[in-house]
């Protein structure tokens, strides 16, 4: 309740998942919806992922902060989506440009190695990361993480913000010489990855459903504990 509560998190009642509604009537879910949806993934992912993890980090600590940071990244990945959809970030980056945004969110992280791992991986361009993931983890990470860390007992483990933001944009840790590096990494991909993803996973199956499209079949159940 400390991230839906909020009205940065309530806007995104009003905000159509889409632009499909003009062709498709029936098209009219929203952003709010599918970031529950995304939730609602993700924690099935985790259930079916922390035997795994457990059985090779044997810290219960790291573990709980991994579940928070991820279940939040999920739950936050799409906070400060602009209204249309994919189509009004064409107005942010005319009139304000990413890299306005992209140096809100590097300051706010304040990381050293998150800094060094964002500008080596555009620095060929071939990488271009999208301006609404790039607000989100910055309103997220600035106004949204703090309210949780309020909240929780001394004896809760926080949410990273580094990781939390890395999954949002889908930045993995170029030090891979770490287990928990790694680890994190593997939740990273499950948020914002190339093929399999919690993000991809709802929005393919929402939109088909809402849009009555027969485009896509996914067997969760299967593809979930098959992670």
């Amino acid at each position: 309740r400390a991230f839906i509560d909020p009205p940065i998190f309530q806007r995104l009642r009003f905000i159509g998942q889409s632009t499909m509604d003009a062709l498709f009537p029936t098209a009219s879910h929203t952003r709010f919806a599918h970031s529950l949806g995304v939730f609602a993934i993700a924690k099935q992912m985790f259930t079916a992922l922390e035997p795994q993890v457990v059985k090779d980090v044997k810290d219960r600590r790291f573990i709980d902060e991994l579940r928070k940071t991820f279940l939040a990244a999920a739950l936050l990945h799409d906070c400060a989506h602009s209204p249309f959809s994919h189509t009004g970030e064409k107005c942010v980056v005319d009139y304000c440009g990413d890299n306005v945004i992209r140096e809100l969110l590097l300051d706010e992280v304040g990381s050293d190695d998150f800094r060094a791992d964002f500008y080596n991986s555009i620095g060929d361009g071939s990488v271009r990361y999208a301006v609404h993931e790039l607000a989100s983890a910055f309103v997220a990470c600035r106004e949204m993480l703090p309210r949780f860390s309020r909240l929780k007992s001394t004896e809760e483990k926080d949410i990273d913000c580094e990781q939390f933001a890395r999954m949002i944009i889908g930045l993995k840790n170029a030090n891979t010489k770490s287990l928990k590096n790694r680890v994190w990494n593997c939740f990273v991909s499950l948020i914002n990855g190339f093929i399999v993803d919690a993000d991809r996973l709802d929005y393919l199956q929402r939109d088909t459903w809402a849009t009555g499209i027969c485009n896509a079949s996914v067997d969760m159940e299967r593809l979930i504990n098959g992670l």
